[in-house]
């Protein structure tokens, strides 16, 4: 478990981790209400992840996460990007055949509850795709296309989400 010093440090870190990320998402900095809004907001968010241990855990220093969600968030936004330009031809195209929709279970070894909702979630981000149910083993998940339930079961999302989990 980490020391005393090392949790204040991360949870200090995290604090300002949400802070910064609220920032570049709003933009407003001069409206008290909103910035009082979002520093409550980013406080409590630490304080819950403080709370649930999540923050501190020594198996996953959250300098390692950190760096870990460096690379897989422009991966993810990439194939939110891909996908959009896919849906955006079938939605535009006269053939209708290019819909077949279909529930598809998607493998998931990963270990922890926050891997699988992080999987879970990143399915349901990219377009074509929406996560049905979570499991321990898998997924259940409606994919729009042939070409959407190919790439749930290459395993690619699966692996770069397995980074963000602790290593044992």
């Amino acid at each position: 478990m980490a020391g005393p010093g090392e949790s204040v440090f991360h949870a200090t870190f995290l604090f300002l981790a949400l802070v910064a990320f609220w920032a570049i998402l709003s933009g407003h900095f001069s409206e008290r209400f909103l910035v009082g809004a979002g520093l409550l907001t980013a406080a409590l968010v630490t304080l819950a992840m403080v709370r649930l241990r999540l923050v501190l855990l020594q198996e996953w220093p959250l300098r390692r996460a950190f760096q870990a969600a460096l690379v897989y968030l422009p991966w993810l936004l990439w194939q939110a990007v891909i996908a959009n330009v896919r849906m955006i031809r079938i939605v535009w195209s006269p053939r209708t055949t290019l819909v077949s929709p279909r529930l598809v279970r998607v493998p998931c070894r990963l270990r922890t509850s926050l891997g699988r909702a992080t999987f879970a979630n990143s399915i349901t981000f990219t377009p074509g795709t929406v996560t049905i149910l979570v499991e321990d083993d898998a997924v259940l998940v409606h994919a729009l296309t042939a070409a959407d339930e190919a790439g749930l079961l290459d395993g690619s999302l699966e692996r770069h989400v397995a980074r963000l989990e602790p290593s044992t």
